[in-house]
């Protein structure tokens, strides 16, 4: 038996030094990647090179990694009551900052200068919101469930004598996930296909009815409606359990080992087509920047509401490919344990190892959104002064110019390509915690094969998509 663990510790030293080797190239060894950055080898090499380290570290964990860990970790400690008061007076700053920016950002959407470039609701949405909440949440933990302006508004009207028209555990709740999956749908859809979606006035519309369906809902069901219904709720939450910080069941402030939270992240099924949908969606952001999609004759030809058909059949065919490599993953992973008796059903499998996807979702999008949130995300600036292109100056940063040289472009490309290597690594490591929990230590490694090869799917299309743009 030590023989073969010996083994084991053996193949996987000498396949994590080859891997080290590929990814540590100097440029004398290759040719570098040119306008996406000094990368020190071809894209596809280097795309190869994550990949093969994603497989490395799964051979790793199962070698060093023989027992559940995440679960424990996620406990965390108490942090100083003094700091929890500080924390909790901060988090109350936050909830009026984001309800003041909520309405600015409804107002100037719908009456403010039709140009893009003038009205604060693109920068607000796209950028501040959709790019810099998800990662304030992994470095702060799950926040924004707690400081979102429909939870503030409802939370008021409960102050005041509100009382929810409907309980809390009717009928609703098992079906409440599935209007987040169709909210944040069609956020993506706006952001991702619709031919005019810089279009102020569309934005304004978007959150308008977004807004007014949160509302009403949290109104009629209670705050815990929020929760679920509101797909940017449900998922930015999610993603705070890799973070660091958190509250525990009785309200109080913890810091944890960052990613074990993934161990008991709540999922169901709705929960788990939500994570795929935000993967997919940023897969097909990575599609559309290919020189292959704008040449093609669909593509190129296409105009206005025939673009947006197009773009929406390659949103939802992209997501499905995402979503089916995951399922198909779970399906064989389940039926290599029901053939060695130890059956798993599909569906509780998927849930289980959902949470393995959110450091993916994460890299994903810090590796495509990095360079959007850092550059373009310097015009929120100017914006906040004069957020309806009005002419207004209201903090005396109107004039503000972008600063367009602070990051060099082979940071950019480092930056893109390690999210993905690294978020993909640390799924393997949630994934394998999780398997550990959920079936006998013999089959653990076996088990998780399909799982890690889907995974470098990932891995490998997420870079080609990105550096070979």
């Amino acid at each position: 038996m030590r023989t073969v663990r010996l083994g084991w510790r053996v193949v996987a030293a000498a396949i994590l030094t080859a891997g080290s080797v590929m990814v540590s190239a100097g440029p004398a060894a290759a040719h570098g990647v040119g306008t996406r950055g000094d990368l020190p080898l071809p894209i596809g090499v280097f795309a190869w090179s994550a990949g093969l380290a994603v497989a490395c570290s799964f051979l790793a964990f199962g070698v060093f990694w023989g027992k559940p860990r995440l679960a424990a970790a996620a406990v965390g400690r108490l942090l100083p009551e003094w700091l929890d008061r500080v924390v909790g007076g901060l988090g109350w700053v936050t909830r009026v900052l984001v309800l003041v920016l909520w309405l600015v950002t409804l107002v100037a959407g719908l009456t403010g200068d039709e140009n893009p470039l003038l009205n604060i609701s693109p920068w607000a949405v796209y950028i501040i919101f959709w790019v810099g909440v998800p990662v304030a949440s992994v470095l702060l933990g799950p926040f924004w469930g707690s400081v979102s302006p429909f939870d503030t508004v409802v939370g008021v009207a409960e102050r005041v004598g509100w009382r929810r028209v409907r309980a809390a555990d009717g009928p609703w709740a098992d079906r409440v996930g599935w209007m987040g999956v169709l909210g944040l749908l069609g956020f993506l859809w706006l952001e991702l296909t619709y031919f005019e979606s810089e279009n102020p006035r569309a934005i304004g519309l978007w959150l308008a009815l977004y807004s007014a369906v949160s509302v009403v809902g949290g109104l009629v069901f209670g705050r815990g409606w929020l929760r679920a219904a509101d797909g940017f709720t449900a998922l930015f939450d999610r993603l705070g359990h890799i973070g660091p910080f958190f509250r525990d069941d009785q309200g109080r402030l913890r810091v944890r080992i960052p990613g074990s939270g993934l161990a008991v992240v709540e999922v169901d099924t709705a929960a788990v087509v939500l994570v795929l949908v935000t993967l997919g969606s940023t897969t097909f952001d990575g599609v559309t920047r290919q020189s292959w999609w704008g040449e093609a004759d669909f593509v190129a030809t296409a105009l206005r509401w025939e673009r947006t058909a197009v773009h929406t059949v390659g949103l939802f065919l992209t997501i499905a490919v995402v979503a089916l490599l995951y399922y198909g993953a779970i399906r064989v992973m389940t039926r290599y344990l029901t053939r060695r008796g130890t059956p798993y059903a599909s569906a509780d499998a998927a849930e289980d190892f959902a949470p393995s996807l959110l450091p993916i979702v994460f890299a994903y999008a810090v590796a495509h959104y990095f360079s959007l949130f850092m550059f373009d995300g310097q015009r929120f600036i100017p914006r906040l002064s004069d957020p309806f292109g009005d002419g207004s100056d209201w903090f005396g940063t109107a004039g503000y110019a972008v600063n367009w040289t602070f990051l060099s472009s082979d940071l950019i490309a480092w930056v893109q390509a390690l999210a993905i290597a690294l978020g993909h690594i640390a799924g393997v490591a949630a994934a394998h915690d999780r398997a550990l929990e959920r079936m006998d230590r013999q089959y653990v490694l076996g088990s998780q094969v399909p799982l890690v090869v889907a995974m470098i799917s990932y891995t490998v299309a997420g870079l080609l998509l990105l550096l070979g743009a």
